[in-house]
């Protein structure tokens, strides 16, 4: 704006003045709450929050606040986390064959599951009582649920059910994911290794250095190395030096998770103090944080709460989570007010995320703008939740969530990640999605047609205009039909638009085969839950 003003204060009457670049067209408001409040919370916005805001688009401001402190925020991190961490695995290294409790399948992998959920529960815990983040390596506690508690050294410092706070008992220090199970049955170590894979993933993944993804030029001997010859060379070749002077001392705080049997359940479970100077022995290259010395996990999590590039890494991830790619340079001014807001109001993710959702290009899906998101395209976890708010219908088969696990389910089918062979969740759609979507809205439409039909109108959350067992008039059709879209899609609709007039078409033709209302509502449904306005947002 200054610039602006100084070249209109030069200006002669035959010069240009130079405009500022008008920015992205916004999304209409109530699209614009569809997109944050399924993002933040997993769920469309309910007919109320979409008459306040056609009433007012300034209500827009207060419901992003409600979603903030919505159950539903915390369950989001839980699964923008998983594809960071990739601990959320049907599978580890370590089993689960050494407990009895584990003989049948499917508690097996339930139990798994939890494990690899630990790590991501304490980042739920920290958003939901709005916590500092440096919590996350810093806690003195970590998540539990029964499964864990059962098995895990770990006593419950609060009652109830489902995930809760939680203490281990083996004295691992406290240093909140560092010392998680959970994170270290995903990255395991050898005795070649000693504790590398490790320290890259804290790099990576809590400090967003991905300096040793680099391909390695080898310019000596190509012969197969032993453990001391390897620990030679990479003190001492340059191709190595450079990112092993960081590597290998970050690695020397994980000894006390060093196992002797890399797959064994019982030396799994518990951290061994005993075991903390085995850098000694093995490496002897002492434990430091990037040349900071230190001596224990504790030490470790203290120096990366301190460390300024902890915070820019969660603001990183937190704009890749929202807008589908990671910033470049042209995002510099969106991403360091997202940064100062993180700083400045205590590190808690509920400021971080409230000034993300801000950004002009979030709220855009105006393709001509450079860095815009265009329509996103919802995967396993966020479908789940949000045809399950609408519908009351999870997917489940023997207790395991379809679409959030691999080895019953059909989560990378539908585009998600597994943590350890996919990494990286889908974009676009693709035949494996179209499926598993269309198996997804048959099983819900079915299980929401028949649940309402049980229920008063007045609890009902899809059939509030007509009985779905009963027969209907075209305005009686028309008028549910159009309920439903705004329902489904969060779109307001004439009795003339072009999906009521085919929906009722099809609510008819499937209803005169039969005689079935209620089939016909359930294919009604189907097809609305299948329809690209319920499947990108």
């Amino acid at each position: 704006m200054v610039t602006l003003l100084l070249a209109l204060a030069c200006a002669g009457p035959d010069d240009e003045v130079p405009v500022e670049p008008a920015g992205p067209e916004p999304l209409a408001p109530v699209a614009a709450l569809s997109r944050i409040s399924l993002d933040l919370r997993g769920r469309r916005p309910t007919e109320d929050e979409i008459l306040q805001v056609e009433a007012d688009p300034a209500a827009l401001a207060p419901l992003t606040e409600t979603f903030l402190v919505d159950a539903g925020f915390g369950e989001r991190l839980v699964t923008w986390y998983a594809d960071v961490y990739r601990t959320r695995t049907d599978a580890f290294v370590v089993g689960a064959d050494g407990n009895a409790e584990f003989l049948d399948d499917a508690s097996r992998l339930a139990f798994l599951r939890s494990v690899g959920e630990e790590p991501l529960r304490i980042i739920q815990r920290i958003a939901d009582d709005d916590l500092p983040y440096t919590t996350l390596v810093t806690a003195d506690w970590t998540m539990t649920d029964d499964s864990l508690l059962r098995s895990l050294p770990l006593e419950a410092i609060e009652d109830g059910e489902g995930w809760r706070k939680a203490r281990y008992t083996d004295s691992r220090p406290a240093a909140g994911v560092l010392a998680a199970n959970g994170l270290w049955w995903r990255y395991t170590t050898t005795i070649e290794n000693v504790n590398r894979g490790r320290a890259e993933a804290v790099a990576r993944y809590i400090l967003c250095d991905d300096r040793y993804d680099q391909p390695v030029e080898f310019r000596t001997s190509t012969d197969v190395l032993d453990s001391a010859e390897l620990h030679d060379r990479v003190q001492t070749d340059e191709a190595c030096i450079s990112c092993h002077t960081a590597l290998d001392p970050l690695g020397s705080f994980f000894f006390g998770f060093y196992r002797n049997h890399p797959e064994s359940f019982s030396e799994a479970l518990l951290y061994y103090p005993g075991r903390e100077n085995l850098w000694e022995e093995m490496t002897g290259v002492a434990p430091a944080f990037y040349g900071t010395p230190g001596n224990t996990l504790y030490d470790l999590g203290q120096l990366i709460a301190g460390d300024p590039r902890f915070p820019n890494c969660a603001v990183e991830q937190g704009f890749t989570f929202l807008m589908g790619r990671a910033p470049t340079i042209a995002d510099t001014d969106r991403v360091t007010a997202a940064r100062e807001a993180f700083l400045t109001e205590g590190l808690t993710l509920r400021a971080l995320y409230r000034e993300l959702v801000a950004d002009p290009r979030y709220l855009s899906i105006d393709e001509t703008v450079s860095g815009v998101v265009s329509l996103k395209r919802m995967g396993p976890d966020l479908l789940a939740s949000s045809v399950q708010a609408l519908t009351g219908f999870r997917w489940t088969y023997r207790g395991l969530d379809m679409l959030t696990t691999d080895a019953y389910g059909v989560r990378v089918l539908d585009g998600g990640a597994d943590g350890a062979i996919v990494t990286q969740p889908a974009t676009d759609h693709a035949t494996t999605t179209v499926l598993t979507q269309e198996r997804l809205a048959e099983a819900a439409a079915a299980y929401a047609v028949a649940n309402e039909a049980t229920l008063a109108v007045a609890d009902r959350t899809l059939f509030r205009e007509v009985e779905p067992g009963a027969a209907a008039t075209e305005d009686q059709l028309a008028t549910q039909i159009r309920a439903l879209i705004l329902r489904a899609h969060g779109r307001r609709v004439e009795a003339d638009d072009a999906d009521v007039v085919s929906l009722a078409a099809l609510w008819q033709e499937v209803e005169a085969e039969g005689g079935d209302p209620s089939r016909a509502w359930a294919v009604v449904l189907t097809a609305l839950l299948r329809h690209p306005a319920f499947l990108q947002y």
